[in-house]
């Protein structure tokens, strides 16, 4: 028996995020780390806050990691976020981030 979204939406989530995944790799961005992989589902299914998912970043990565890598900054500010106060902007997906730019 197959299960669809509205009877497994864990499923339908997980499925959400493997397209995410192809789809960055058919635009030649690289593979989402391990950590961003286990970030993502968790605010998918809202057990992180964006503030909570920013700091384990900022213990995960150092400065220079391009922002494509993990696309959060991108993804806060979609959504109006901010981070200590400080809007985000949107960033273009060639645009590297640094941890140490967060406020």
């Amino acid at each position: 028996m197959t299960q669809n979204s509205n009877t497994n939406p864990e499923g339908a989530r997980a499925a959400a995020l493997a397209a995410a995944e192809r789809s960055n790799l058919r635009e030649g961005l690289p593979p989402a780390s391990p950590v961003v992989r286990v970030l993502d589902a968790k605010l998918i299914r809202g057990e992180l806050t964006y503030d909570q998912a920013i700091e384990i970043l900022g213990k995960h990565y150092r400065d220079g990691v391009p922002a494509s890598e993990f696309g959060l900054g991108s993804a806060l500010a979609e959504i109006g976020e901010t981070h200590g106060g400080v809007e985000l902007e949107p960033m273009r997906r060639d645009e590297p981030m640094r941890i140490a730019d967060l406020p």
